[in-house]
């Protein structure tokens, strides 16, 4: 019984993990600290299961290179720096 109950306790923490929620950590912190209240425990379920945005990258590798970000030239994907107009590579 007591193991149900612990289980059942981290169902919110269990939830964002699975989901791949980017608040996962403070999302266990509040479940671990408050969840022995039935607000904690809801507010950490309804925080565990809204909408998860996945960013998709901006540009995707490509045989011949990458697209520069501010210029467009094609540059390595594994490079640092546009060799074309400077600029720093964010990935």
């Amino acid at each position: 019984m007591v193991a149900l109950l612990a289980v059942m306790y981290f169902v919110p923490a269990v939830v964002a993990g699975v989901r791949g929620h980017p608040q996962t950590g403070a999302i266990i912190v509040l479940n671990a600290l408050l969840g022995w209240t039935l607000v904690g425990w809801i507010i950490a379920m309804v925080w565990a299961s809204t909408a998860v945005e996945h960013r998709q990258q901006a540009f995707r590798p490509v045989k011949d290179g990458m697209p520069c970000p501010e210029c467009k030239a094609r540059i390595e994907w594994t490079a640092r720096r546009c060799s074309a107009c400077g600029a720093t590579i964010p990935w």
